[in-house]
């Protein structure tokens, strides 16, 4: 699941208010008649959408009503939940009353991100790690401690081999799993999005998410290791995340083991 933290922009009761919409809708929502004890859509959820739909002139609630049955099929039905994370959001309550039927008008928030955060060459991006410690932390306290794997987390660049913004995020985000589990989470893997460049949906090349960086336009599409992927290997070998170390060159067929 792509599961983003939020917190409210300010400490104010509706931006508080419209946090809690917008967990109940961005993660409960899913979570929710698998993980929790008692199944179902979460409450906040059924409130907000009746009382949109009432606004709206239906006769009864949009959202559907889960039977007995579906909700019991639903239920433990996961072995574990894979969670693609990149950032987390502000939110703050939009004011706006909107008739028009849909999923971001029943949320009805604004979201920006931190102007303090570090800036991806992703517009949406901004390194963020806290926000993925109280992820995990929300989830076990709200799911009863499910087994947790991030299955996507990685951070856009243009290209270029020694990313070290990459890698300073990565070890960020990886340490803040490290709180996580110190805090009783149970985190069992984690994998970096992505193993090499990739068409980037409507941004194309242009932002690269790769360990390995791709020269699209060669006839083979060269594949070369960046900075991120030698120090992900390292991590891998050593299971320890260290701050300052870095390779001494990037031809990782030539570097020694004690090297990595």
């Amino acid at each position: 699941m792509s599961l983003n933290w939020a917190d409210p922009v300010d400490n104010s009761t509706e931006n508080v208010e419209a946090t809690e919409v917008f967990r109940g809708f961005n993660i409960d929502l899913f979570l929710n008649p698998i993980w929790s004890k008692t199944g179902d859509f979460p409450s906040i959820v059924k409130k907000v959408v009746a009382k949109k739909s009432k606004q709206q002139g239906f006769s009864k609630s949009r959202l559907p009503v889960l039977s007995p049955q579906e909700i019991k099929l639903l239920r433990g039905s996961a072995d574990f939940l894979g969670i693609n994370h990149y950032t987390t959001v502000l939110v703050k309550e939009s004011g706006k009353n909107i008739h028009s039927p849909s999923f971001e008008n029943d949320v009805g928030v604004e979201v920006e991100l931190g102007e303090k955060w570090k800036q991806a060459q992703s517009s949406w991006l901004r390194s963020a790690p806290y926000g993925l410690y109280k992820l995990c932390i929300y989830i076990n306290q709200n799911y009863d401690y499910p087994t947790i794997y991030i299955t996507e987390h990685g951070w856009s660049t243009k290209t270029g081999l020694w990313d070290r913004s990459r890698v300073e995020n990565m070890r960020h985000y990886m340490n803040a799993l490290l709180l996580a589990i110190e805090d009783g989470t149970n985190v069992k893997g984690y994998t970096a999005w992505s193993l090499m460049d990739n068409v980037e949906w409507q941004a194309g090349t242009s932002e690269r998410f790769g360990l390995y960086e791709v020269d699209f336009e060669s006839k083979d599409k060269k594949r070369t290791a960046r900075m991120s992927a030698l120090v992900y290997k390292r991590i891998i070998q050593t299971r320890i995340v260290e701050e300052d170390w870095e390779p001494k060159h990037l031809n990782i067929d030539t570097l020694q083991r004690d090297e990595l």
